[in-house]
């Protein structure tokens, strides 16, 4: 029992310096707490870690890192300037101007000979090959004054259409049949049938009693009426020195 008690002793001395300690501790602290500035404080007012320097350390700031996009933001409205893009500049060329002359066709080339000639303003006109088997032999038509009524007197009371018809060898044909008809004329005669005034395979159609503008169609047909050459418009004229247009047709060879 001895030996307990001996040891109970010890501890409870130990207790009591350990309290006296903590006792010390806190009236210390209690006296600093009241008094910064004692001499016994070993952390004074100004002073870090006891080194008496009087000034506190900077404080480290962690710094923070900011994202940045991957691609540019832009605002909705911008638009994209030469300088941006990237890459070879390319200028296009210019397209070449086409400028069109326009060509005007006719399957006839009225080029009129004899006492007076018809000159007309415009484009030249160009011939294209006939399907058929007559053809307005060039410079046909042209216009004339009547020289073959009876009475050379009244040789202006009359206006008509006349001419001859050749074969592909250039000789006067006889027997083939000009129709002429329009403004209220409709007459078809045999190529031949006026060879005293106007040469072989010579024809003429009388269309009007005097020296009139009238439009008619000339053309040549077969006996069941069937064209054999293109359909000629001419106009006559109203003056006595031109009352006669020559039409003249020739076979293709």
């Amino acid at each position: 029992m001895q030996g307990t008690g001996g040891r109970d002793i010890f501890y409870n001395f130990i207790a009591v310096v350990m309290l006296g300690f903590t006792v010390l501790a806190v009236i210390v602290m209690v006296l600093i707490f009241l008094n910064p500035n004692a001499a016994y404080n070993p952390f004074p007012p100004g002073e870090v870690g006891g080194d008496g320097g009087g000034e506190l350390p900077t404080p480290f700031e962690i710094p923070t890192s900011t994202p940045t996009p991957a691609l540019p933001t832009f605002p909705p409205s911008w638009t994209p300037s030469p300088s941006s893009t990237s890459g070879p500049s390319i200028t296009p060329s210019p397209s070449p101007t086409v400028t069109s002359t326009p060509t005007v066709t006719s399957t006839k080339v009225f080029t009129p000979t004899g006492t007076t000639t018809e000159t007309t303003p415009g484009p030249t006109l160009e011939s294209t090959p006939s399907s058929f088997p007559y053809v307005l032999q060039p410079g046909s038509p042209s216009f004339t004054s009547y020289f073959a009524g009876p009475n050379p007197d009244q040789l202006c009371d009359w206006a008509g259409l006349a001419g001859q018809v050749f074969d592909s060898n250039g000789f006067g044909k006889v027997g083939v049949r000009v129709h002429v008809f329009g403004s209220g004329i409709d007459v078809t005669v045999n190529s031949g049938s006026n060879a005293d005034d106007y040469g072989p395979g010579g024809w003429e159609v009388n269309v009007h009693p005097q020296a009139v503008v009238r439009t008619f169609t000339v053309r040549i047909e077969n006996s069941l009426s069937e064209p054999l050459s293109d359909d000629i418009v001419v106009t006559t004229r109203d003056n006595c020195s031109e009352n006669l247009a020559i039409v003249n047709f020739t076979e293709v060879p």
